[in-house]
C-alpha cells in the first residue's frame, strides 16, 4: 500500500476516486485518482501533495511543462503534427518487423530505427534536419550542449509485459538524456502501461504516474536518481518512440 504521507490532503474529497488496477510487476496496489478538479489540463497523476506540485513546476510554453521532482523532466504535448502522429501510429502497428527482447527486469518488442530500411516510408524521422530540431529543443530545455548523435528505438509492450524499476544511469558511453514519445490510440487506464517515476528503488516510493496519452512526450536526464518503470500492460498494445541523446561533455570523457 502507498504510505499515507504521499496521499494528497484533499484526496477523500475528490469524487469518483477509485482503484483502477494493480501493478503486478511490483505486487503493489496502485491508486489512480480523478484529479480533474485539481489539475484540469494535466495528463499526469501526481502522487506528491498538491501544494508541493504547484511550487515545483512552471509553464515553459503552452505545450511544454517542466517538473523538478523527483528529478527534472518535461511533459511535451502534441509532440508530432496530427498527420505525422497518425501515420506513425499506423506504421508501428502494421509495417515494422519487431524483435523480442527480454532481460531480468523487462520484456518487450523493439526495433532500432536508425539501422532499418523500413524507415524509408518516413525518412524525415531519421533525417539530420529533424534531429537538429530535436537537439535544439533539448539544448534549450536542459541548457547543455549535446553531440550530434541521435538514436531512435521503437518499443511495443503487449499484455503481460512491463518494465521494472531501474535508472539507466549513463555508463561506458550510453545515452545521457531521453525523450519518450507515447503513441497510443483509444487508451484506457485499466490497460496499464503507465510510466512511473520513483524517489528511489523502493516500489513504495512512487512519486509521479504519467498516463500513456497519445502524442505526448517525456524528456528527462538519465542519472543515478532517474528511477522509473512501466507497469504491466493488461490489454491492448503500448507503443513508444524512444529518442536517445548524448551530452557533449560526457561523450568527450568516454573518448579520452
Amino acid at each position: 500500500m502507498l504510505n499515507e504521507d504521499v496521499i494528497p490532503d484533499d484526496f477523500y474529497n475528490i469524487e469518483q476516486s477509485d482503484i483502477l488496477y494493480i501493478i503486478n510487476k511490483f505486487n503493489l496496489t496502485l491508486y489512480l485518482w480523478n484529479v480533474g478538479k485539481l489539475y484540469p489540463k494535466s495528463n499526469i497523476f501526481p502522487i506528491n501533495k498538491k501544494r508541493e506540485l504547484t511550487k515545483e513546476y512552471e509553464n515553459i510554453s503552452k505545450s511544454i511543462i517542466k517538473y523538478k521532482n523527483p528529478f527534472t523532466f518535461y511533459i511535451i504535448n502534441n509532440f508530432f503534427s496530427e498527420d505525422k502522429n497518425e501515420f506513425l501510429l499506423q506504421w508501428l502497428k502494421k509495417d515494422i518487423s519487431w524483435k523480442y527482447h527480454r532481460e531480468s527486469f523487462f520484456e518487450q518488442f523493439e526495433r532500432h530505427l536508425n539501422y532499418t530500411t523500413k524507415v524509408s516510408s518516413c525518412p524525415w524521422l531519421v533525417s539530420s534536419e529533424y534531429h537538429n530540431e530535436l537537439l535544439n529543443m533539448m539544448e534549450s530545455l536542459f541548457n547543455i550542449e549535446f553531440s550530434d548523435r541521435v538514436e531512435i528505438v521503437a518499443h511495443k509492450l503487449i499484455a503481460g509485459q512491463g518494465i521494472g524499476i531501474h535508472t539507466d544511469e549513463p555508463h561506458e558511453g550510453t545515452e545521457s538524456h531521453r525523450v519518450v514519445v507515447q503513441l497510443n490510440s483509444h487508451f484506457i487506464d485499466t490497460y496499464g502501461g503507465h510510466l512511473i517515476f520513483f524517489r528511489n528503488q523502493n516500489p513504495d516510493s512512487i512519486h509521479t504516474i504519467i498516463r500513456p496519452i497519445n502524442n505526448t512526450a517525456i524528456a528527462f536526464e538519465l542519472s543515478s536518481l532517474s528511477y522509473h518503470a512501466v507497469n504491466n500492460v493488461t490489454d491492448g498494445e503500448r507503443y513508444t518512440l524512444v529518442f536517445s541523446f548524448w551530452r557533449k561533455d560526457s561523450l568527450n570523457m568516454v573518448e579520452r
